[in-house]
């Protein structure tokens, strides 16, 4: 390590002097700066594209907010989900309430509902569990037969009907298996 010489200073003392901000930054100048930077803000939101942008997403917004929360009931929240919803609801409640947790539904296809006239998009099992908290299958899966209950439709009238004996059981499974699932 080199040893540095100190060389003796003769003359006028040197004042040092405190650090301060510089001018931009004291008081009368940050309201300034903050005027300044507000104008230039809202002249950025009158270009055309960046308008656009700003209504449809920031105004947008905060009007589907503002609807939603003056709706905080959860049926209601719920129901914006759409058709496939509201119907699997009405579905389920023809499900008597004390089978509902250890209940599996056979649920046919959707052009099973087409064709006798309903228009209703069957949700896949895992998305009807999370709108009705009931478990269902459809035909096509190797648990179908260990369905308990299933779901048909007669008149345009629907039904939740228990299961009895595995011919019935077999019977609605091939029923259902003439229809093919979309998802």
């Amino acid at each position: 390590m080199k040893k540095t010489k100190e060389i003796p200073v003769e003359g006028p003392s040197l004042k040092i002097l405190p650090v301060t901000a510089p001018a931009v930054l004291r008081r009368g100048n940050v309201l300034l700066l903050t005027l300044g930077s507000s104008v230039i803000i809202f002249l950025f939101f009158l270009l055309i594209g960046n308008m656009i942008w700003f209504n449809d997403r920031i105004i947008q917004y905060w009007k589907e907010y503002s609807d939603q929360s003056s709706n905080l009931d959860i049926e209601y929240r719920k129901s914006l989900l759409g058709k496939p919803y509201t119907l699997s609801v009405e579905i389920a409640k023809g499900m008597p309430p004390q089978y509902k947790n250890n209940a599996l539904v056979l649920m046919p296809s959707q052009r099973y509902f087409k064709e006798r006239g309903v228009d209703y998009h069957v949700p896949i099992p895992v998305v009807f569990y999370y709108y009705t908290g009931i478990k269902t299958v459809w035909a096509n899966s190797k648990d179908a037969s260990k369905a308990t209950y299933c779901f048909t439709l007669e008149n345009g009238a629907g039904s939740i009907e228990k299961i009895s004996d595995s011919v019935r059981l077999k019977k609605l499974i091939a029923l259902f298996n003439t229809y093919t699932y979309d998802l």
